[in-house]
């Protein structure tokens, strides 16, 4: 799939609230991320996965034989993964996955707070960062959904794009 417009994007990440309960290695075949196991920030209720981009490995890109097209569009527009995975049986728990967006321009298409409130809806909740978070803390638009919560985090300065994407299906 070709991410490098707003609606492709949006399109993708819709498919990926339906890939719940989130597991690493559907994740990894989705976003064409690698995904590895931190096991210093894992504890006995999740693991937790970053891509190598995530996890400070620069070079490391695609997962091994996913080197299409499709995929090359995936991890330029979609720069890091993380990924909080349930442990338990808990058919509830759905985890967390964490999308951070590459530099709008080239293969990233600024998707704004207008094109993602005509497709989820026009009365988002809003969650704005506090004077303790960095400036560069992004503004988030906070959509309820039956299974959890879809945050879309806008950069607050310059572009305005949308940065990062947060699938909260963790309950309770």
């Amino acid at each position: 799939m070709d991410l490098q417009s707003s609606d492709a994007l949006l399109d993708f990440i819709t498919q990926l609230a339906q890939r719940r309960p989130f597991r690493h290695k559907d994740i990894a075949a989705a976003t064409g991320h690698t995904l590895r196991i931190d096991a210093a920030s894992s504890n006995p209720y999740f693991a937790i996965y970053q891509s190598a981009a995530a996890a400070g490995n620069p070079g490391a890109g695609p997962a091994s034989g996913s080197a299409s097209g499709a995929t090359a569009a995936k991890t330029g527009t979609i720069s890091a993964v993380e990924l909080r995975e349930p442990r338990g049986k808990d058919p509830d728990q759905g985890g967390l996955l964490i999308l951070q967006l590459g530099p709008p321009g080239g293969d990233t298409p600024c998707v704004t707070q207008k094109e993602v409130q005509a497709r989820f809806g026009k009365s988002p909740s809003l969650s704005v960062p506090t004077p303790h978070q960095p400036a560069d803390a992004p503004l988030y638009l906070v959509y309820t959904q039956d299974w959890g919560q879809l945050r879309f985090g806008f950069a607050r300065k310059g572009s305005e794009c949308l940065v990062t994407v947060v699938l909260d299906a963790i309950k309770g």
